[in-house]
């Protein structure tokens, strides 16, 4: 196991009126049993055949219209993400080995930070629904009771 292979699962995520998960992440606390839930009800051995996705769509931001479009590589856990909003553009991506984005110039930049690195790995762990896959990514799965509570509430 890696050091960017640890899954956590907050119960206040899996919580609220709009998702059937709700009852189940209170009630099991195993996260590998949520995870497995997710799983079926989002079209369970299905996920096995996916090896590429492109995702495309439109993107209304303060008062500006434009395009996003997503590249995700699964087996090798590769992404990359572009977006154009009015006269802005960009794109950011883990190529397996580096984080890199590009500017509006269009300028490679290759990121360096730890941080960048760790929040490109990030997305692409997320992305890809990595945690579908315990055989082909290992991972420690851990289910923390974290209870979303809105201001003034006990």
């Amino acid at each position: 196991m890696n050091r960017f292979s640890r899954i956590t699962i907050f119960s206040s995520l899996l919580s609220g009126a709009f998702c059937p998960l709700a009852g189940y992440a209170q009630d099991s606390g195993k996260a590998e049993e949520i995870i497995a839930a997710s799983r079926a009800a989002t079209g369970g051995a299905n996920w096995d055949q996916i090896k590429t996705w492109q995702e495309t769509g439109k993107i209304i931001q303060g008062g500006l219209e434009g395009t996003y479009q997503v590249w995700a590589d699964f087996p090798s856990v590769l992404a990359a993400d572009m977006f154009r909003l009015g006269p802005v553009k960009g794109s950011a991506g883990w190529n397996g080995k580096e984080s890199w984005t590009t500017d509006s110039g269009d300028q490679l930049r290759i990121e360096t930070s730890r941080a960048s690195i760790a929040n490109a790995i990030k997305f692409a762990y997320k992305g890809m629904y990595t945690f579908y896959f315990p055989n082909r990514y290992p991972a420690e799965l851990k289910y923390v009771n974290s209870v979303y509570r809105r201001s003034g509430q006990k």
